[in-house]
């Protein structure tokens, strides 16, 4: 098994969601939100397995962020030793928008279900979670539904 948390790109996953949808003379988005995150899954091939959504409350000090992520696998099809790559639509609370990330790759795993496991596991681990955090429930509770 091979597993890489390296960046790489996705065929489908092209410039900012919210690129061209701004209106100078109103300042604001043509598009909603919600109609921006439509889009970007609709984008989706679909040979991709949605592994399911996560929604945490961050508590930090003084301050509260929402996480709202939703994430994938795909069969990888390019030229390299991989079999599959994960990556998520995630909402940027900061700046109050949705984005694509790239995450993980893998090799020789057969099963879809354990490749997402395994690297959505490295990535909560990457993002320095303690899965036995009673904090972080909410994203071990994710990898025991997969």
């Amino acid at each position: 098994m091979k597993l890489s948390l390296e960046p790489f790109d996705l065929e489908f996953i092209g410039a900012d969601p919210y690129e061209g949808i701004y209106d100078e003379e109103s300042g604001e988005y043509t598009l909603t939100n919600e109609e921006v995150l439509k889009q970007m899954r609709d984008s989706i091939p679909p040979e991709a397995i949605y592994l399911g959504s996560l929604y945490d409350e961050i508590l930090g000090f003084c301050i509260t962020w929402v996480q709202r992520i939703y994430i994938y696998i795909v069969p990888w099809n390019e030229s390299d030793d991989y079999d599959w790559a994960l990556f998520r639509i995630s909402w940027d609370d900061n700046w109050g928008k949705w984005e694509w990330s790239t995450e993980a790759r893998i090799s020789g795993i057969d099963c879809y279900k354990e490749a997402g496991k395994l690297m959505t596991k490295a990535l909560f681990e990457s993002w320095g979670y303690d899965l036995n955090d009673e904090e972080k429930k909410v994203y071990k509770n994710f990898l025991n539904d997969i």
